[in-house]
């Protein structure tokens, strides 16, 4: 490196006197240079400036595509989780609706069981002649709880040999 061009790396203040002077170019020469210098230096850095701000653009615009598509994703999820919502909810009456039903259907169960109960004891004990009316009222008694079950949809469960 010549010492001209080691002159140039330096602002004008910072060059030595003594440099100067050995300089075959003048004062006016260095400074101009020096000038330049500094101007390129500006320059590259203002150029390196603009490429990061690019840089930084295509990175905002990468960053604001990804957030688009994550809160297309968002709409999507919640779209979907309120259809799960929905399917929950309608699972769930259907599900208490069949609970229902299986309530029905054992008071029914419980019901006929314990009428053939009460039906098959008059054959068998014949000879005791209120007995026969006796049963009657009690099948006739099962019934109307029967009925009342049905329409009111609760769960009774009725031990058939509690009779």
């Amino acid at each position: 490196m010549t010492e001209t061009s080691y002159l140039l790396l330096f602002l004008p203040h910072e060059v030595s006197t003594t440099a100067q002077g050995n300089a075959t170019k003048t004062k006016t020469d260095l400074d101009m240079m020096a000038h330049r210098s500094a101007h390129n230096f500006v320059l590259t850095r203002l150029i390196e400036a603009q490429e990061k701000i690019k840089k930084l653009e295509q990175e905002l615009q990468v960053s604001r595509q990804e957030y688009s598509n994550m809160e297309g994703n968002y709409e999507a999820m919640r779209a979907s989780l309120e259809h799960e919502t929905q399917e929950t909810m309608y699972r769930s009456i259907e599900h208490r609706e069949l609970k229902e039903d299986l309530a029905r259907t054992r008071a029914l169960l419980a019901m006929s069981s314990r009428l053939a109960y009460v039906i098959a004891q008059p054959s068998a004990h014949a000879r005791v002649p209120g007995r026969t009316a006796n049963q009657v009222a009690t099948a006739k008694n099962l019934l109307e709880e029967l009925d009342k079950t049905l329409k009111s949809g609760e769960e009774v469960v009725i031990d058939p040999f509690s009779v």
